[in-house]
């Protein structure tokens, strides 16, 4: 899928989970984008590779993936290979292995069930406080341990950049005004809270109040 296909498709659940949430949008498609490849790998409508835990009501699916760690002896269902590695003068190790991930029905309830898991875990509370930056919003995340990937919040951060262009394509071609004639607007006051928009309007075609959102937040951090 092509990246802006891709954006243009998954925008209506990110806004609609922003809304109920308060998580940023832009944060939350390109962290899809990120773990998925733009759309190219999402089994099971997973598209923030959450894993499965003994203790999770949803569906499960086993799938290949690698982890990196600091120690040579990790657990998993299935392990295919432990190849040693120097980061930073630090010995990591990279495991490709098969391990239990989320499955969802439907786009919408994984991006639903993202939301709640940064809501649900506590280790993720000090990143909540930057939710509405996507920038910021990220490198918390990563600090928190989201990903075993060192480099996480760089990949992350450049992935938010390229989706704030896509979308800023979007202005460009479909908003009254052309972006540079909006970029010094002032951002939306926090008390104003933008219209409730459902899934079925915004498949419609009805894009007034995701477009009005993009100009009120395209590059604020």
């Amino acid at each position: 899928m092509k990246p802006e296909d891709f954006v243009k498709q998954l925008l209506p659940h990110a806004y609609i989970t922003e809304q109920k949430s308060g998580i940023s949008a832009i944060f939350t498609l390109a962290q899809a984008a990120l773990e998925t490849g733009w759309g190219n790998s999402a089994p099971g409508n997973m598209y923030f590779g959450v894993k499965w835990r003994k203790s999770d009501k949803c569906k499960k699916q086993l799938l290949r993936t690698t982890e990196i760690s600091t120690k040579p002896d990790l657990k998993f269902p299935e392990i295919i290979s432990v190849t040693p590695f120097e980061n930073k003068g630090k010995q990591m190790y990279r495991y490709r292995v098969r391990d239990w991930f989320r499955a969802y029905d439907s786009p919408e309830e994984s991006f639903t069930d993202h939301a709640q898991f940064f809501i649900r875990n506590k280790r993720y509370t000090v990143a909540l406080e930057a939710k509405v930056n996507p920038v910021k919003f990220a490198q918390e995340v990563a600090k928190a341990g989201y990903a075993t990937d060192p480099d996480y919040a760089d990949k992350l951060i450049t992935t938010i950049n390229r989706v704030a262009l896509i979308l800023q394509g979007f202005i460009e071609k479909d908003a009254d005004k052309p972006v540079k004639e909006v970029e010094g607007s002032k951002p939306m006051p926090e008390a104003q809270k933008p219209v409730e928009t459902t899934e079925t309007d915004i498949k419609r075609g009805i894009w007034a109040n995701v477009l009005s959102w993009i100009i009120s937040h395209l590059w604020k951090w």
